[in-house]
């Protein structure tokens, strides 16, 4: 599946996709959406996690249309969360503070009272993510100046993936 890669300088991020669907033989779907990458997390349960810049990235599609293509393309159902404020992480990725640990285990960062609206949005993704079963897990989270600090934004590959060379 490929979307289109909005962050200039980097041509080559948006042909990957491409590239690797040629050397493996496969077809390569675009979904048609802009997407920056880190914004995307997937559970083998069948659920998918983005901020909601995929909602300002895409402004002629809702929610619910962005469901549909996630749901049509990748088979999950999409759950958007409020993007952090750009004056604490001006990327607005979820991975930011938002990790997948395991298919049944999450990270999500702990921020302090003092980043209140920070505090709220990873406060109520907790909750909602534990009301679904998952375990949740804590982990403090801050910025200074104009620096986010976090635990959170790196990939753990859970599946075995075809043979890349």
């Amino acid at each position: 599946m490929d979307h289109y890669y909005n962050r200039s300088g980097r041509p080559n991020d948006d042909a990957i996709n491409a590239w690797i669907a040629n050397y493996w033989s496969d077809p390569c779907y675009n979904i048609g959406l802009y997407h920056g990458g880190g914004n995307f997390h997937c559970f083998s349960d069948g659920n998918s996690f983005s901020s909601s810049l995929i909602l300002s990235e895409n402004p002629s599609y809702t929610a619910d249309d962005i469901n549909d293509i996630m749901r049509d393309y990748f088979n999950v159902n999409e759950t958007i969360f409020p993007r952090l404020s750009s004056s604490v992480d001006a990327t607005g990725h979820l991975d930011m503070w938002f990790l997948p640990l395991s298919p049944t285990k999450v990270l999500i960062s702990k921020f302090s009272t003092n980043t209140y609206s920070e505090q709220t949005t990873t406060d109520n993704a907790a909750t909602v993510m534990a009301a679904r079963g998952y375990t949740v897990y804590r982990t403090p989270a801050w910025y200074s100046g104009s620096t986010h600090y976090t635990y959170t934004n790196s990939v753990i590959i859970m599946a075995q993936a075809k043979k890349w060379l």
